[in-house]
């Protein structure tokens, strides 16, 4: 069963779903890309992990009662004991493993690529998801390794490199985008901006100078991970999308893409 909509898909922007898009979709990537490199490449999957802690709540660990126990004959009187409640804990520690994709020299496992699917956590300010993401992105366009970033969420605060004033002066529109560095090309960036009603477009993914670079169909990518993750039969398409909200005309837009399915 395809997706409702020619491109990305709204429904799945609420940061638990997310994850899940997040992770299916850099598994699919990696096996497009890695079938088009040079066979002196390899494209791995990393982890970056961390965890937010928030505040916790522990209920008392012993509760004590006054309970009727019945003795041998020679002690017909009731005795109190302690009895020993279970512990009660609110988990408030979130613990997040975010998934990417690094293209690696195969002889010396030097980082030439670093593609990035961004997150919620990643454009969260003050999150140590978001400064985790920061630190890595100055790491990569510090160094002569490429970066490959791909913003599938229209809410949350802009993170990729490419000045947010800047995509609006190319797009004004554009609800996702795609950000290129080519570290051969320092003082410039290939922007890919998206629409809501558009397909998810074709990407180059740059590798070191004279080495030809793969290009991959984002779209492709998505339908692929929408379809074997079954997202049709799990996502309420009656319901509200995810914050932020649509303008009139998109939502009006996307109900009638999602009439037009057998979602409904």
């Amino acid at each position: 069963m395809p997706s409702p909509f020619p491109g990305m898909d709204p429904f799945l922007e609420s940061p638990n779903t997310f994850r899940d898009l997040h992770n299916t979709f850099i598994t699919y990537l990696r096996v497009d890309i890695q079938k088009q490199l040079p066979t002196r490449y390899v494209a791995r999957v990393g982890e970056r992990a961390w965890v937010e802690t928030r505040d916790s709540h522990i209920e008392p660990d012993v509760l004590i009662r006054e309970t009727p126990v019945t003795v041998p004959h020679e002690s017909a009187s009731p005795v109190s004991t302690a009895v020993a409640a279970p512990v009660i804990v609110s988990i408030s520690d979130d613990e997040w493993v975010e998934p990417y994709l690094d293209i690696l020299l195969v002889e010396d496992q030097r980082l030439v690529t670093a593609i990035e699917v961004l997150s919620p956590t990643n454009k969260r300010p003050g999150e140590r998801g978001q400064a985790l993401y920061l630190q890595k992105q100055a790491d990569v366009m510090s160094r002569s390794a490429n970066l490959v970033e791909i913003d599938l969420l229209r809410g949350g605060r802009h993170t990729t490199a490419v000045p947010e004033r800047t995509l609006r002066s190319i797009d004004y529109e554009a609800s996702y985008h795609v950000c290129v560095r080519d570290f051969a090309k320092p003082q410039q960036l290939e922007v890919y901006p998206i629409r809501l009603r558009s397909p998810l477009p074709m990407v180059r993914i740059p590798l070191l100078p004279g080495d030809a670079a793969p290009t991959v169909d984002l779209q492709a990518v998505f339908n692929r991970a929408w379809d074997d993750a079954a997202f049709g039969r799990s996502i309420d398409y009656s319901a509200e999308i995810p914050p932020p909200p649509l303008a009139e005309e998109d939502l009006s837009w996307l109900r009638d893409q999602v009439k037009q399915s057998s979602l409904v």
